[in-house]
């Protein structure tokens, strides 16, 4: 939506349980949060990211954009399950006007489905020198499959919403880390329903992805209670649950840390960055310090927001909508 200079975007994020959405509005070069909410989904609707009732799924989203009188119907879409894959490549530094032609061919190598069957895209995110001097291409291949992909036009469609652009959700979380923190080597963590993700990101360019099974259902019920309860701080996870959780956790960022150090120069992280559902867990952060030895701290969402005003600071502790704030930001590039 385009009115005198104003653009407004809504980030859109679906998990296997919940629908959370965020809209933003670019003003004479400032950016304002306009609006925020969510909705729980109907069981079985999404499974590990995996749209099963498109139509279902649709007229929920619709009725949230009733309750919560969303302006704008133009939205950025973010997807992560075992539909979408992310690949990291070198490829030989050859002309621009041959490079994507080379790079599409080439890729099939590193992808374990044929091209035609998935929605490709890349993106050249570093530049290395080879043992021999020999300049080589740092390259993020990003691809996802076609039919999962439809299950999420065709919900847009049935909610009457207009996709300006999908994108990887655990790649457009960068977006939300602030400056200081771009200019370092970071571990983002996002821990939600079904699939979390960790990202490593050095000096605000990916140079790791992984997706991972997230087990905060398993935690709830070991704590005999919901992940709603504990988010919402109405109930805190047993001591023996968080202590489970925090190890197979800190398992696999140890796991992810380790692929991202046997890359050529690689860098020690400085800091893990906790985003999503699980980064409201009290001790969580603590418990993650102590065991691997780096920096845990919570994402800081609104680090780019112009308004500081009641809903902003309201919004502040709700973690689990920065990555829906980040495919918003993406709306108000230019």
């Amino acid at each position: 939506m385009f009115l005198l200079g104003r653009k407004r975007t809504i980030g859109l994020e679906i998990d296997d349980c919940e629908v959370r959405a965020v809209e933003l509005e670019k003003k004479r070069g400032n950016i304002y949060l306009l609006n925020w909410g969510r909705m729980t989904i109907e069981p079985g609707l999404v499974k590990d990211g995996i749209i099963n009732e498109p139509q279902k799924l649709g007229l929920s989203i619709s009725k949230l954009w009733n309750e919560r009188k969303f302006k704008s119907t133009s939205v950025v879409l973010g997807v992560s399950n075992q539909g979408v894959l992310v690949r990291f490549a070198y490829f030989p530094k050859i002309p621009e006007n041959k490079l994507d032609k080379f790079i599409r061919f080439q890729s099939q190598g590193f992808l374990p489905v044929p091209l035609d069957t998935i929605v490709f895209d890349y993106s050249v995110v570093g530049e290395v020198v080879d043992n021999e001097d020999n300049k080589k291409l740092h390259v993020l291949l990003v691809g996802a499959k076609r039919d999962m992909i439809n299950g999420y036009i065709q919900t847009l469609n049935f909610a009457k919403l207009e996709p300006l652009d999908i994108e990887v959700s655990p790649l457009a979380l960068l977006r939300s880390i602030n400056k200081e923190d771009k200019r370092k080597v970071v571990a983002v963590v996002d821990i939600n329903y079904g699939l979390s993700s960790i990202v490593v990101s050095e000096f605000g360019v990916p140079k790791l992805a992984r997706m991972v099974q997230s087990n905060l259902t398993l935690a709830a019920k070991m704590s005999a209670c919901s992940v709603e309860d504990i988010i919402s701080g109405q109930k805190e996870f047993l001591p023996e649950t968080l202590a489970v959780l925090s190890e197979i956790l800190a398992g696999e960022i140890h796991t992810s840390i380790g692929y991202y150090l046997a890359q050529r120069n690689s860098r020690d992280v400085d800091k893990i960055i906790l985003s999503g559902r699980g980064a409201n867990y009290t001790g969580l952060a603590e418990n993650l310090k102590d065991m691997l030895n780096v920096p845990v701290e919570p994402i800081k969402p609104l680090e780019n927001i112009f308004n500081k005003s009641s809903i902003g600071a309201d919004f502040n502790k709700y973690l689990d909508f920065s990555l829906s704030l980040s495919l918003a930001y993406k709306g108000m590039e230019e």
